[in-house]
């Protein structure tokens, strides 16, 4: 195995709650030649004061408060990609974890590819955030996933992540596409990164699938209604049948009869949520 250096570039915006765990599930790994670099969006917690006591490169957004910057997230990597010194990168969420010999085995993948999908699972005890786990396990490397692990060159040649034109939300997808546009087949690993969901419920979920509805025009105008997957991520067959039953995944679906029943009401009321908007939108619009 090569002993290349890994960037873990970690975006931030009030993450007191979560981002000691993630930097600890990084530096608790076997694998030891990497660096951690934290970008910060002006965060009002101790973001910063945790970050920069666990050992970190930290850093803030330069020019956060320019119009020109639609997509804070992706500037944040963005700027963490110049920062980094490593050959890859990582770009986990601060409220996430990983599991060990993540990095050992994502390297692996490396000496053939250019990027590699993880598996994420998502933590919480609530029903809710099972049913959440549940149809997350549907997504892993579909049209509705982002790999986050990827060699720094392909990142650089793929143009990385639109900070102007397209919103927080949209941003891995975009990006994903970008990246897919440069290189070949991209594997799936199999150590997994743990997603802390603890916090969310239905109402904070709806809530949160109500922003990304609102600022989906970007996306699509970028890409154009007709490409192949924006027919998958925003049409009715896939999002809610085709995504579940190909390549065998219907076999989950029928031995998790409740999980799955839970899953579908959840992504019923995600549809009705859509209708509603449209409707609302068409009639102030008369």
């Amino acid at each position: 195995m090569n002993n290349k250096k890994i960037s873990v570039i970690i975006a931030t915006k009030n993450e007191e709650k979560n981002i000691l765990n993630c930097i600890n599930s990084i530096t608790q790994q076997s694998y030891k030649n990497f660096e951690i670099i934290v970008i910060d969006n002006q965060s009002k917690d101790n973001t910063g004061e945790i970050s920069k006591s666990a050992g970190v490169h930290y850093h803030t957004l330069r020019n956060s408060s320019k119009t020109e910057i639609k997509n804070y997230r992706g500037a944040q990597i963005n700027q963490g990609v110049e920062f980094a010194s490593g050959e890859y990168i990582f770009i986990p969420d601060a409220d996430m974890m990983i599991e060990n010999g993540f990095f050992e085995e994502a390297i692996e993948y490396m000496s053939k590819y250019d990027a590699v999908y993880s598996p994420e699972i998502i933590i919480g005890a609530s029903i809710f955030c099972k049913s959440r786990n549940h149809e997350r396990q549907f997504y892993t490397a579909t049209c509705l996933d982002v790999p986050r692990f990827f060699k720094k060159s392909i990142f650089k040649l793929a143009g990385g992540f639109d900070q102007s034109n397209i919103v927080f939300g949209y941003d891995d997808w975009d990006f994903c596409k970008k990246l897919k546009s440069v290189t070949g087949d991209i594997p799936i690993m199999k150590k997994n990164i743990f997603h802390n969901e603890s916090a969310m419920n239905l109402g904070k979920y709806l809530g949160k699938k109500k922003l990304y509805m609102s600022d989906s025009r970007w996306y699509i105008e970028k890409w154009g209604n007709t490409d192949g997957d924006i027919l998958r991520q925003f049409g009715l067959y896939y999002r809610y049948f085709g995504v579940y039953v190909e390549a065998g995944k219907w076999k989950k679906l029928i031995n998790n009869p409740i999980l799955s029943s839970i899953m579908y009401v959840n992504r019923a009321l995600v549809g009705l949520l859509y209708l509603w908007m449209v409707i609302n939108h068409r009639y102030k619009n008369r």
